[in-house]
Order: structure tokens, then sequence, then C-alpha cells
């Protein structure tokens, strides 16, 4: 492989694509910002003045160039989001919604799949050059290779979710033995379901299921299904093609029914012409695979496959759990792969049979689904090979960072949000980047310092003016976020299908609590969202499922959602709602119940009025009817806390001016009445619902992601409070800085003074852009303001990616990149 070396006095190309890249970027900002038109993946042009939209979008012809922009959006984006790279070799594979492609074939804007069932972009594509192979092996045989480099997201065996290189989870062990010797593993993959996009299909997925399974797909003679007498009611599940009909006979003696599919008239398609379409037509028994169209389809269609399946050659057992059998050794790595994307482990195995058997001598591979797996996938070993590949990493946009590789195992990946940080590198490239380190360690203390000393309390009035600015100085949404403050400080976002911007006030309750499990999340943001949940109030523990079998069984049915509130509930019963979710038989979440001691029961009791549940003391063996549910308009669970909406059915009028009456008792402590009125603050708690709208959905996407990065603003203002907006903050630190500089007798004040000179970067980029703000310092009055925890990250991370930059001082690419 030919490698091209760049020393320091030859890396000038980074500093050009860094510059190249702020000049983008910078000409978004302040109220005079500029718009940019960006292509998508189709050539369509949009418009945006959104900077982070702009850096992902930047690529250079010139490598070096491309190398020194690439290093500002990989680093800068921990802002948002802080991760790692994950190199592999080329011929390492990727899930797509079409099915798996080798990652050296991936190009920026072409669709992965995510983890929880979303599409996602790839929007960075970085080569590594050759790097020493790593293996990595799983319990259920797969095995994924890699660098030492490449970071994955793992959960441990206590549960804790982490991402570790390859390196550090060789470093930390991956097993380790007990006391009694025996062998136990540290670190998981966690399992995860993902959804292709929607294919066009010739059959119903159930009957291509039914047909893999006990179908005779002859050219010569009629298309046949074989079952049992006692599986007559399948017949009634099969939906037929166009000019299709079928027909049976039973044959008593061999106990089974012998089906057909022929013409309804002597024109059109024959079953064997839809049979030939699909790939199908011909297969013997130990040929038989699943289409790609069906294997890849979308998650109802793959489980209408695996129903069809299980009819046939598999059965679910008494623990709910598919078993299946087949000859093809086609389909049944087709058949784990199916398992695997909707989320189920399982085990499996070829049988050989004894010679001269009565039935056949073919070998039968064998497949068992795995109830359990709380963690996930065990690795069991990684083996350091001595051979090297080359390798690259991608950047997805998934905001979880994780995509799915090889035999759906799942990794992780960088993505984040740009931090202009062109100032540092630009003005002090020429310096020893040891006095560098030096002068930011002790310079950049003293300016988050002196920023926290100028910063205010956000005032309630003040709100908009925060979110107008994040969301690129439109007033509009400042407005209406000021009016969702206006009416309460829970905000909650949502599309909408209507053209125009929407707020809406609702009756919201807003709980300390989150989910007992990350696996009941269902949205990129890792919160869980349920529409109209039914919810099942506990006084007690959860310690035995079957007392609810009935409930969830109407749930799952109905295609409804559930909220459990529970005090606690056991590992193997909250593992089983953890199966059940991830296998897309129902939609529920846990909560504990909040509050401790007597005020949990209060707390109980308000919930039992808020969603009209019962109060459930759970007994041993009793089965509770889905009459004691109550419901909600909707939840949304984050992990910092749980956000119920009430359903306009309910009424808490008559309860809480009882309790406004009982407040009233003079005899009743100071304490007692605290609680009281906490109580009703809850039963009367309301909250602020945006609806955003828009002409196309890109144009409402669009506005949503500037309304969630304007409330995100105003609530890391309300957390740490505000400063002068305008990059007047900055500026002002810098002149109290070098005033002190001044003063003092420091050899290296002249190499301070250039590092405080960067801070003036962003008002004199705004001034360039067109807008003047004043120079004094307190623009409040001005209404132009700025999160301090926005100005503060900001400032961080762009030390970050200038001590980066600036200590590089030897870049080396091989073919690939640069010829």
């Amino acid at each position: 492989m030919i490698k091209e070396i760049y020393f320091k006095e030859e890396c000038e190309g980074i500093y050009n694509g860094i510059s190249k890249l702020e000049k983008a970027v910078s000409s978004t900002l302040g109220p005079n910002g500029k718009t940019v038109i960006i292509t998508d993946e189709y050539g369509k042009p949009y418009v945006t003045k959104d900077g982070v939209s702009v850096a992902r979008k930047i690529y250079f012809k010139d490598p070096v160039e491309n190398i020194g922009a690439s290093l500002v959006k990989e680093v800068c984006e921990l802002q948002v989001k802080q991760a790692g790279d994950g190199p592999q070799p080329l011929y390492s594979k990727v899930l797509t919604p079409n099915g798996f492609v080798k990652i050296s074939d991936l190009k920026i804007n072409d669709d992965i799949c995510g983890t929880n069932k979303s599409i996602q972009k790839v929007i960075g594509i970085y080569p590594k050059g050759q790097l020493k192979v790593y293996k990595l092996k799983f319990s259920n045989g797969q095995t994924v290779e890699c660098s030492e480099n490449h970071i994955w997201n793992v959960n441990t065996s206590y549960g804790v979710n982490k991402n570790l290189t390859t390196k550090e989870l060789l470093d930390k062990g991956i097993k380790h033995f007990n006391k009694h010797g025996e062998c136990r593993y540290n670190f998981y993959t966690p399992n995860t379901i993902v959804d292709f996009s929607k294919k066009e299909q010739i059959l119903d997925p159930f009957l291509v299921g039914l047909l893999l399974g006990d179908g005779s797909l002859c050219k010569t003679g009629s298309i046949e299904l074989s079952l049992a007498l006692d599986q007559k009611y399948i017949l009634d599940k099969i939906i037929l093609p166009e000019g299709i009909k079928i027909s049976y006979t039973e044959d008593l003696i061999k106990h089974y029914l012998r089906v057909k599919f022929s013409r309804i008239k002597n024109s059109g398609p024959t079953m064997h012409d839809y049979v030939e379409q699909i790939g199908l037509l011909n297969c013997k028994s130990n040929n038989k695979f699943i289409p790609d169209n069906y294997k890849y389809s979308d998650y109802d269609s793959r489980i209408k496959l695996l129903d069809g399946l299980a009819e046939t050659d598999g059965h679910i057992n008494k623990r709910g759990l598919l078993e299946y059998s087949t000859i093809s050794n086609k389909l049944f790595n087709d058949v784990r792969e199916l398992l695997s994307s909707l989320g189920k482990q399982c085990f499996s195995y070829l049988k050989e049979r004894k010679l001269n058997s009565s039935y056949s001598n073919t070998s039968i591979y064998k497949i068992s689904e795995l109830q359990g797996y709380k963690n996930g996938i065990k690795l069991i070993d990684i083996i350091e090979t001595n051979h090297f590949e080359e390798m690259m990493c991608i950047k997805v946009s998934n905001p979880d960072s994780l995509y799915i590789t090889n035999d759906y195992i799942i990794t992780h990946n960088t993505t984040t949000a740009i931090v202009l940080a062109n100032a540092f590198i630009q003005n002090l490239k020429e310096f020893d980047s040891n006095d560098i380190n030096k002068a930011f360690d002790e310079i950049i203390p003293k300016v988050i310092k002196q920023l926290k000393l100028n910063s205010k309390e956000l005032k309630h009035e003040d709100i908009k003016y925060v979110a107008s600015i994040s969301a690129n100085n439109d007033l509009q949404i400042g407005d209406i976020i000021q009016q969702a403050y206006n009416f309460s400080n829970i905000v909650k976002v949502e599309e909408s299908n209507n053209l125009e911007d929407t707020l809406e006030m609702v009756d919201g309750m807003q709980l300390d609590v989150s989910y007992m499990s990350k696996r009941f999340t269902n949205t990129p943001k890792e919160h869980c969202e349920l529409d109209n949940p039914n919810v099942l109030l506990l006084d007690g523990k959860l310690e035995d499922l079957m007392s609810f079998k009935t409930i969830l069984e109407k749930v799952s049915s109905n295609d409804e959602s559930l909220l459990i509130i529970t005090e606690y509930i056991s590992e193997k019963e909250l593992r089983k709602l953890e199966s059940n979710v991830l296998s897309g038989n129902i939609k529920l979440c846990v909560i504990k119940t909040p509050g401790f001691g007597p005020i949990r029961k209060d707390f109980i009791r308000d919930l039992s009025d808020f969603t009209g549940a019962d109060i459930i003391n759970v007994q041993p063996g009793k089965q509770y009817s889905p009459l004691c549910l109550g419901r909600l308009k909707s939840c949304t669970i984050t992990k910092n806390n749980s956000l119920l909406i009430k359903h306009d059915e309910i009424n808490v009028n008559e309860i809480v001016n009882n309790l406004k009456t009982l407040s009233e008792n003079k005899e009743l402590t100071d304490y007692d009445i605290e609680v009281i009125n906490k109580r009703i603050e809850n039963l009367t708690a309301k909250a602020s619902i945006i609806k955003v709208g828009g002409g196309s959905e890109i144009e409402m996407k669009e506005r949503k992601d500037r309304y969630d990065d304007a409330v995100l603003a105003v609530a890391c203002a309300l957390e740490e409070g505000i400063v002068s907006g305008g990059g007047t903050a900055l500026r002002y630190v810098f002149h109290v800085l070098t005033s002190e500089l001044i003063k003092e007798k420091n050899k290296e004040k002249d190499f301070h003074f250039k590092v405080l000179e960067c801070l003036l970067y962003p008002y004199q980029t705004i001034v360039c852009n067109g807008s003047k703000p004043k120079l004094e310092h307190f623009l409040f009055n001005e209404n132009i303001i700025d999160p301090l925890k926005v100005t503060r990250c900001a400032l961080e991370n762009a030390v970050s990616i200038a001590k980066t930059i600036l200590s590089t001082d030897t870049v080396v690419l091989n073919e690939r990149t640069w010829s």
C-alpha cells in the first residue's frame, strides 16, 4: 500500500479545510446571518440557517483539507454528543433497508438500519488505513471483526450500559470466575428490533411462510400445501393472490389436509406464475429459502412471515417460544436472521439422524427461540490476530449513535453537532503545542469563572428572546415558546399534520421518576411515548405477571399500550416484559411509584384520581380484570422524568376541592399542609404541547428541530442562567482579563493575550454578517441573550478541538485517500 506523508510545514491544507468550513458555517450566525442552500441525496435543494446541517454536508476534494474539516466536525460535535470512531474492515457488513452491504460500498446519504426500527443516514465516511484485526465472538455463534479502537455499546452483567473500545474490553477482561469456580461473562451487546422499507410483495407473507414450511413448489403438478387435520383454521387466515382459489381434501388415514391452489378462470396468472415471480418455483425441501423481499421487508410483514413458518415446520411451545426445524441450510440461516431482526435470540444446531432411520437419513437443522437474555448477547471471546486490513468507519445520523453490523450486532459511532473552533486554531497554529496547552489550562478556567460572575437568572419574560435566538432569530418560534411557558414550565414538542404551528394547553402531571428499563424506549431520543395508554396502578410489589395475564392479553390483542406504575418489579418479571416489548408483542412501560414512606400512599391516591385506575394491592394467585385499568391521553417517559397527560374523561375537580377544604383545617401541622398543597399542585398541573406544522414534511421536520433546540436552550438558561448575547459576553470577558494581564508581571502575558483575542471571534463574525450589537457588556435590556451553559460548552469544546489539531505534526494518507 502506497503511503503519502505530510509533515507540519506541509499541512497547510488542514488549516485551509478548517477555514473553509468556518466560513460556510459562520455565515449563518447572528440575526442577519445568511441562509445556505443544500441539496439532499436526490439533488433537491433545501434552505437552512442551521450551522450543524451546513457543516455535515461539507466535504472537500483535497484530502488534506478534508482531514481538517472532518476533525473539526468530529471532535467539536462533542457539544451535543460525545462518542468515538469505530473502524471496521472494508469487507465488514452493515445492515441497510435492503439487507447487508459491505461497509466499503457505503456512500454519504445512504440509508442504513438503526436501532428501535429506525432508518438512518450515513453522514460521514472516514478511511483509517491498515489496522490490526480483532475478532469478537458472541454466545450465539456470531463473529465481528474490527480494530482495537472500535467502540462497542455494551451492557455489563449488572445491566449498566457503557460505550467501550475493543481495547478497553480486553483490558477490563471479558469474563471472571465466581467463588464456586464458575465462569461468568462481563459484557453483552443489547438486543434490538430493526425495520426495513416496505417491499412490493407478490404473495402475502403469511402464505409464503406456509409454503416454505409444508408447501410443494414443483414446476409439474399443482402448487400444494400439507396441513394437519386440526389446522383447518389456517385456511381462513390465508390471503390469496388475485384470480386464485383453494380447494382441499381430508385424508383421515394420514391425518392431513391436502390443500391445492388453482385459477378461478382459465385465463390469468397461475399459482406457478406467482411462486416463480418470488423465486421459489421448483424449490425442494433441502434448498428452500426466504426471498429478500420478505426477509428484509417491514416489521409487520416479517411478523406475518414468521407466523406462517411457525404454523408449518415450527410450533409455539408451552413457554410461548418458537421451535423450528428444516433440512434446508439456506432456510435455516434465513430463519435465524429473521428472528435476529425481530429482536429475538435463538439457539440453533444441526441434528444428525441415525443411520437407516425409519423416517430419513437427512440431517435436520433445529432452531429454538430463547427466553431471557435480559442484558443481550454474551461476548465470550476477543482474539487479537496478527494480520492487518484496510479499515474505515462511518458516522450515522442516529441520535443514539448506533447502527447494525454483521449478524445484527449493535455497534457505536459518532454523531454530533458543530461548535466553531476556527479562531483558536488559526491564531495559535504558529506556536508550540505545549505552550498552547499550558495557556489554555491557565486562561480558560478564568474565562468560565468570569462568565458565571456575569450571568443572571433567566426572567420569565426573557424566555422568548432565548428561544428566538436559538431558533435562528425566528420570532414566531420565540413567541409560541413564551406562550407555552406562560401556561406551564412543562413544554413538549410534537409533529403535526397542519400547515400552522399550534399550542395546546393540557392537564399534565410531571413525576420525578424514569422508566425501569431503557428497553422500553421507542424514540431516537431514548424516550418512551405512549398514546392513550391504559394505566395499571399497584400499591406494592409486582412479582408475578400471571395475575395480570388477562390485562396483558387484552392490551396486546387490541393493539393498545400500557403504563405500569409500581413500587417494585422483580428482575424476572421485568425481563419478561422487556422481551415482549422488544419482540413487538406489546407496547408498555414500567415506572416507579413516586415519593417515599407515607407520601407514597398519597401519590398513589392522587394517581388513581388522575388516571381513574383502581389501586391494586397484589394478592398472589388472584386474576385481575381489565376493569381495574385507568387511562391517560398520552405519556412521555424520559431518563429524567415522566409526563402524564390526563384523559379528557377524567375529572378531578371534586377531589381538588376536598383537598383545599382539608388544607384549611387549623389543627394540621405546617408539614401536613405542605403535603396537601403538593398534592393539589400535582392534580392541577398543566403542560404545553407545541404542535409543529409545515407545508411539507421536510419543512415541518426542519422547524421541529428548531423548536427542539429552542426549548433545550430555554432549559439550559433556566438551569445555569443567561449571559449577554451576540458574542458580547466573551468580548466583555476579554476586556476584563486583558486588563488584569496588563497589571501583572507575567513573562507569558503576550501569549495569553493571543489566546484571549480568540474570544472576540463570535462578536466579530456577527458584525461581519451585517449586525452590530452594542459594545457594552450588559445587553440584557436589548433582549440579546444566550444561555450560559451553551456559551460555556461551546468554549470548552473549541479548546478541545484546538488542542487536538494544534498538537498534530504529521499526516499519513494511504493511496485510497489521496490518489
